[in-house]
């Protein structure tokens, strides 16, 4: 199966350790699907959707929300307007326990231009995307204040400026994805950990995390996954996986919400099946 087949016998199962990454543009909502992803939310989504002022903040949340409930009914046997969504003691969303689907996990994130889901069954499971269009030099006091030593010096051997936005952006989605992962919201500091990685890695697959005392976890469980879904966009996915369990994530470009079932764009250059 390629990464952008939707097999016509549904459920989707996930294997160990795997992870399905779900993108899509909120710029391709027309007026009447819009309506249609309206329809989906609950009362809770609709307040929220509608306190945004911004129509481009507005349109995002509709598309993730709207993206959600309709990948996820991929996984289970229930229309996507019927989910309900629980959080822990930290804010991160959830299935709701009264669903019973012990084994089926999410989380979402979205920036200009992309909405991006990540489905899995690890419960420690985290995503985040961010737009490049901003100028390095509000980003600097950013790392200064929040990056640790290997990070900092990775940002400090590039020269060029764009270059050097893309390389902060690499370790922020990365570490914004094990946070988001961890589910501790703003109770965990972003300099409370450090990421590094040789030139070579691409993907992500040799990222480490060196932990300090005040970050309270074992580096060794985690793995990630790093990738420019767009030339204007970055991504990072984090997961903590069984012993012995190999991180394989699976990317799919959403075009359209229709019928209760995603359809899916062809293959995205540079994206496909990692692990």
């Amino acid at each position: 199966m390629s990464a952008n087949d939707l097999p016509q016998h549904l459920p989707l199962s996930l294997g160990p350790g795997r992870v399905d990454v779900w993108l899509m543009s909120p710029d391709s909502l027309d007026e009447r699907r819009r309506q249609a992803c309206l329809d989906l939310l609950d009362d809770d989504e609709r307040a929220r959707h509608d306190r945004y002022r911004a129509p481009s903040a507005q349109r995002q949340f509709l598309v993730a929300r709207a993206v959600l409930r309709t990948v996820l009914s991929c996984y289970a046997p229930l229309r996507p307007a019927d989910w309900r969504f629980d959080a822990n003691g930290h804010g991160k969303p959830r299935v709701a326990d009264r669903l019973g689907l012990p084994d089926l996990h999410f989380n979402v994130t979205h920036a200009d231009g992309l909405v991006a889901l990540a489905v899995s069954g690890l419960p420690e499971i985290g995503i985040d995307v961010e737009h490049l269009g901003r100028s390095m030099r509000s980003l600097d006091e950013l790392a200064e204040r929040h990056f640790g030593p290997a990070e900092r010096a990775r940002i400090g051997r590039v020269a060029d400026e764009e270059s050097r936005t893309q390389a902060f952006f690499d370790v922020w989605t990365l570490k914004e994805a094990y946070i988001k992962a961890r589910g501790l919201g703003l109770s965990m500091a972003l300099e409370s950990f450090d990421l590094q990685w040789p030139p070579h890695d691409t993907d992500g697959r040799s990222v480490q995390l060196l932990c300090t005392a005040a970050c309270g976890d074992d580096g060794a469980r985690w793995q990630f996954h790093r990738a420019r879904p767009t030339p204007h966009h970055s991504l990072a996915v984090a997961g903590a996986s069984r012993a012995n369990q190999r991180f394989q994530v699976v990317t799919r470009w959403v075009e359209a919400l229709q019928a209760g079932r995603p359809v899916l764009e062809g293959p995205f250059p540079g994206m496909g099946i990692a692990g």
